[in-house]
């Protein structure tokens, strides 16, 4: 039976902080971000630890989506982080 799909959309409450958008859930099967085409910062996002703005988190520039692999969705909490205070992301959770 399909997930059902979670809004998980947002804003960054403080640039360069990074935030969780989803807690730790062991029914999820799938997790989607993207970085909207009117944005001038680059999101990253981490589902292994909290995000920084490099690697190993998963970078996301402007106009870019980013949806987890179909057999390799991770459980743990997702955390985001961008240089910009009040840079909106669109993520959704299944």
């Amino acid at each position: 039976m399909p997930a059902e799909p979670i809004d998980r959309s947002g804003t960054i409450t403080a640039g360069g902080v990074a935030q969780q958008f989803a807690p730790t859930n062991r029914k999820r099967r799938g997790w989607s971000v993207e970085n909207p085409t009117s944005s001038t910062s680059t999101l990253w996002v981490s589902d292994i630890a909290t995000a920084v703005t490099g690697s190993p988190a998963i970078e996301i520039p402007p106009g870019v989506c980013y949806e987890s692999p179909a057999n390799g969705c991770s459980i743990n909490a997702l955390s985001i982080i961008s240089t910009t205070t009040g840079q909106p992301y669109t993520a959704r959770e299944w």
